[in-house]
């Protein structure tokens, strides 16, 4: 269907124009068909035309994470990405409600409005909206929405891991625009092994979406995972082996 498509496309607007001017040294009526103008009584390409058009009339070519991201970093001209992490005891009295999912969405929507003109992207903390229920949860998926309406690309910051169909289930509810929570991307870590990121690489590839793989943490913590001073770290693997699993997105 691919080669096929390119092919009807590149041949019908050379023979279609071809046989328009012929037509209009006869004299004859031009009729418009979706993208193509054709003429009366043209044999062959009124064959053509419907595959023509059905390949070609609001086409959608749907762009990867990467691609989105890249442009969006171009149209704003900066990599700034705003990290939403409502605490209840920082926000501002302004904000605050007797319901603290509310003000923590009210804080947000805030924030988007002040920052979406501005960066590409926002970066909401799950942990944050979840610990309040279901009532936090509804919140962060508005301001999923309202993040995306702004034109904001909403990297979801869950780190995300597990095996087999539950790391599947995960992806599945978060990555891409038709998904439960919308999110263009999502953080995962990698140290259940690289068959525990599969799955997020898979659907991020089917949807469009991207995964941001924890390599190395801030905390001081972090650094428990070093082997020894002369072996490999345990991060190291965590930097190449997710490049072999799937295209870079």
């Amino acid at each position: 269907m691919f080669l096929a498509y390119f092919a009807v496309k590149s041949f019908l607007p050379q023979r279609t124009q071809r046989v328009a001017q012929r037509a209009q040294k006869k004299g004859k009526t031009p009729t418009k068909f979706g993208h193509t103008r054709l003429y009366a009584r043209t044999q062959g390409v009124l064959l053509l035309l419907p595959v023509y058009d059905i390949l070609t009339r609001n086409r959608p070519f749907p762009m990867s994470y990467s691609h989105l991201l890249t442009e969006a970093v171009r149209t704003k001209g900066n990599p700034v990405l705003v990290g939403l992490d409502p605490r209840w005891e920082s926000l501002p009295i302004s904000c605050r409600t007797s319901d603290v999912a509310d003000s923590f969405e009210r804080f947000c929507r805030a924030v988007i409005d002040i920052v979406a003109p501005l960066v590409p992207a926002v970066k909401p903390q799950a942990a944050f909206f979840e610990q309040y229920g279901v009532a936090g949860m509804t919140a962060l998926r508005n301001l999923i929405q309202y993040a995306k309406q702004k034109g904001l690309l909403v990297i979801f910051d869950g780190k995300r891991n597990d095996i087999g169909s539950t790391a599947e289930a995960y992806a599945a509810g978060i990555l891409g625009a038709d998904s439960a929570w919308g999110a263009d991307a999502l953080t995962v870590s990698p140290y259940l092994g690289d068959d525990s990121i599969e799955p997020f690489v898979k659907t991020a590839v089917e949807r469009n979406a991207g995964i941001y793989v924890l390599v190395k943490t801030s905390n001081p913590g972090g650094e428990i995972l070093r082997r020894n001073t002369e072996s490999p770290t345990v991060r190291e693997p965590a930097c190449t082996e997710p490049g072999a699993v799937a295209p870079a997105r």
